[in-house]
C-alpha cells in the first residue's frame, strides 16, 4: 500500500541487472545516512508501488507502451489487498 514518497537517486548495476537503489527518504535527512539509504532489488521488488521516470530514460518497448492509451482505476484501487 502506498505510504508515502521516495526518490531514487542512483542504481547499481551488475550485468546490466539492478542489484541495490539509493534513495532520499521523504522523513528528512535524520535517519539512514543523512536521508539516504541503500535498498536491495528485492526489497524494491516488493514494496514499490508506483515509479515516475523521465520519458527520455525509456527504452522503445516501455515508450510504445507510454503512448496506449491510459487505464483509469478507481481511486481505490491502491488500497485493496491481494
Amino acid at each position: 500500500m502506498p505510504t508515502h514518497a521516495m526518490l531514487i537517486c542512483g542504481v547499481d548495476l551488475h550485468d546490466n541487472e539492478p542489484t541495490k537503489w539509493k534513495v532520499q527518504n521523504s522523513w528528512g535527512d535524520k535517519p539512514g545516512h543523512k536521508g539516504y539509504f541503500i535498498m536491495d532489488n528485492s526489497w524494491m521488488d516488493q514494496y514499490t508501488y508506483n515509479t515516475v521516470v523521465n520519458k527520455k530514460h525509456l527504452t522503445d518497448t516501455e515508450r510504445v507502451a507510454y503512448e496506449k492509451a491510459e487505464i483509469n482505476l478507481p481511486y481505490w484501487t491502491a488500497m485493496l489487498s491481494d
